[in-house]
């Protein structure tokens, strides 16, 4: 099947349409043998599943890896990755039956369990946030803002300001709301308009129609190097955030229950791929340099930074770490999923399930 990852420069962002129905993924039936291959061979039949993918950033390298070396037709998939826009219309696409699976944020999963889309992680791929602030070179220079500077003088004047996010209500929205209150500004004055695609936001950030934005690496590093951008919050920069569930791969329930060998192929090959990336991250870097157009150097050190779990695997702490900062951010009401494994996210279909866990 073809793959939609484009140079990033030019990656368009693809909206699956949304089917009617509910909750149920289809999908071919797995293989007849859908269990791990070794990597010497390949199971005769792939199995064609489509994959949803948020936004394009370097926290989603493992899908990229997971290709190039193989590990998805190792164990007997063949991935189609589909380009969407932001983590709420992933979860919405699942649902209807676009996609069997989606690679998103662990908010996203969180939000939609709230609202009864019964979905569930199933490989965990961050177990901390990796997002940062950009904002326009012009602006910056204007109200002298620098990176060195204390967070809430840093995020003072962009109060008010248009931000440009993947989807309203995604992560991107989200954060940003979150890291203004946490030093006590006024997040009801910022404004947001729904962008799409991380090279949609760095073209609107250029060409001057948003303040800025907050997303993943290497977005903002982009707008660096193209000399209109600056990143003034780095990944790690916002210590409220923290140790938590943050990007994973997930489905729903019903998928998960009716092709349960082909889940159980999905959540080993992203396992592989975290792995391959903290063992080999020149490597991965020259995969992904297909994509992110950025310096060679600067993708090594990135992939190095991003908090791959080298397991996949998933705790009941850093799922109550997830809700706390969103409950923190009063962006959670009413009754809350429970974050037991089970529920919102489970191990089991990541190799050896009584070994030890990865995540925080």
């Amino acid at each position: 099947m073809g793959r939609p990852w484009g140079p990033y420069a030019a990656a368009a962002a693809v909206t699956v349409g949304m089917f009617a129905g509910c909750g149920s993924a289809s999908a071919p039936p797995p293989a007849q043998s859908a269990a791990p291959a070794s990597a010497s061979a390949k199971p005769a039949h792939l199995v064609p599943v489509k994959l949803g993918l948020a936004v394009n950033i370097l926290a989603f390298a493992p899908l990229q890896v997971a290709e190039a070396k193989g590990f998805f037709a190792q164990h007997g998939l063949d991935v189609q990755v589909v380009n969407l826009t932001g983590g709420t219309t992933s979860a919405e696409t699942l649902y209807s039956g676009g996609v069997q699976f989606a690679a998103s944020a662990a908010s996203d999963v969180i939000h939609a369990d709230q609202t009864g889309l019964n979905l569930v992680a199933i490989a965990n791929i961050l177990d901390a946030n990796d997002v940062e602030l950009t904002v326009s070179k012009r602006l910056a220079e204007q109200d002298h803002i620098s990176p060195d500077q204390p967070l809430k003088q840093r995020l003072a004047p962009l109060q008010g300001q248009l931000f440009g996010v993947t989807s309203i209500g995604s992560i991107s929205q989200i954060y940003t709301q979150m890291l203004f209150k946490s030093v006590g500004l006024d997040a009801n004055s910022l404004r947001f308009i729904a962008i799409g695609s991380a090279p949609a936001l760095n073209a609107a950030l250029k060409g001057g129609e948003i303040a800025g934005y907050l997303l993943g690496p290497p977005s903002g590093e982009i707008a660096q190097q193209g000399g209109y951008g600056e990143v003034i919050v780095p990944v790690a920069g916002a210590p409220i955030f923290g140790k938590q569930a943050f990007s994973d791969i997930f489905t729903t329930h019903q998928y998960a229950s009716a092709h349960p060998e082909v889940v159980r192929a999905m959540a080993a090959s992203i396992a592989e791929a975290n792995r391959f990336i903290i063992d080999h991250p020149d490597q991965a870097a020259q995969i992904v340099s297909k994509t992110f157009k950025v310096p060679l150097p600067l993708l090594v050190e990135g992939l190095k930074e991003e908090p791959f779990v080298a397991d996949a695997r998933f705790t009941q702490a850093g799922w109550e770490a997830a809700e706390k900062v969103l409950l923190q951010g009063g962006l959670l009401h009413g009754t809350l999923p429970s974050t037991q494994e089970g529920v919102m996210w489970t191990n089991q279909y990541l190799p050896n399930p009584s070994g030890p866990r990865g995540g925080p």
